[in-house]
Order: C-alpha cells, then sequence, then structure tokens
C-alpha cells in the first residue's frame, strides 16, 4: 500500500524539481547539518564526500521516480540497506538524519515548503524508515542463523 495520496506524490515530485536543481546545495546542506548534530554519522560517510553527495542526490531521485508504485521504492531501499550495510543506521539515528533532512528541505524549498509539503515527505520519511529497519533486521536474522 503506498502511504501517499495522489496528492502528496505530486508535491514530493515538484519539491524534488527544486532539490535536484540545487543538487549539489542540498545534499552539502543535508551532510553539514547531519555532521553537526552528531559528528559519530561522519564514518558512515565512506570516502569520498563528494561521491556521498552524488548518492544521496541519487538515492532521493529513485525514491521520487519510483513514488507510483510503492513497491519498488520498497525493494529499492531494502537493497540499498543490505547491499550498503554501512548505510544503515542505528534507531537513533533516524531522528538526527530526519531532523537533518527536513532542516534541508526547508532551506532548498523556502516558501515552497508548506505544511502540506512537510506532510508529504514526512510520510516518505516514515515509510522508508520502516523499511530500512525491517531490511536490516531480516539481514541480521539471517546472518545470526548462518552462523
Amino acid at each position: 500500500m503506498n502511504p501517499l495520496n495522489p496528492f502528496q506524490i505530486a508535491l514530493v515530485e515538484s519539491s524534488f524539481r527544486k532539490i535536484h536543481r540545487h543538487a549539489d546545495e542540498a545534499a552539502a546542506l543535508f551532510f553539514t547539518r547531519l555532521f553537526e548534530f552528531d559528528p559519530v554519522l561522519r564514518r558512515t560517510a565512506d570516502g569520498d564526500m563528494q561521491q556521498q553527495k552524488r548518492f544521496f542526490v541519487k538515492l532521493l531521485g529513485t525514491v521520487v521516480h519510483r513514488l507510483e508504485c510503492f513497491d519498488l521504492v520498497r525493494d529499492y531501499i531494502r537493497e540499498i540497506a543490505t547491499t550498503h550495510p554501512h548505510l544503515s543506521l542505528r534507531d537513533e539515528h533516524h531522528h538526527t538524519v530526519g531532523a537533518a533532512f527536513f532542516w534541508m528541505l526547508e532551506e532548498i524549498l523556502g516558501a515552497e515548503f508548506t505544511p502540506e509539503t512537510y506532510g508529504a515527505w514526512m510520510a516518505i520519511f516514515r515509510a522508508l524508515s520502516i523499511e530500512t529497519k525491517q531490511a536490516v533486521g531480516d539481514l541480521e536474522s539471517s546472518t545470526a542463523l548462518a552462523c
């Protein structure tokens, strides 16, 4: 089931176009704020920060472009969580990532970051957090069974 209705999908797609136009700035704002909130998370940024920033924007774009069929989003997020375990966050980090992400949205979108737009992005963030946690849990369970 899709956590977003068609109006919310349209809001996310529209706001993402602006984020994409300012991709470098958006990624820089996100990571700067994230590491200010929790410097420990800097360790998850493996290697080249420019590459991490590109990956962040690509991840967002892939999610946004698949919103019409949320099963595709779910599969993509589960794939990322299992193939890039260093990106999988502990529960306490989801709040920090969310705070940095929504701050970035507000900075980039300005007046276009309406309560409706916030609600649409929050619906995605919550759903993705759940999927990531489940994927990591499934991976940990299968690893424990293999030992």
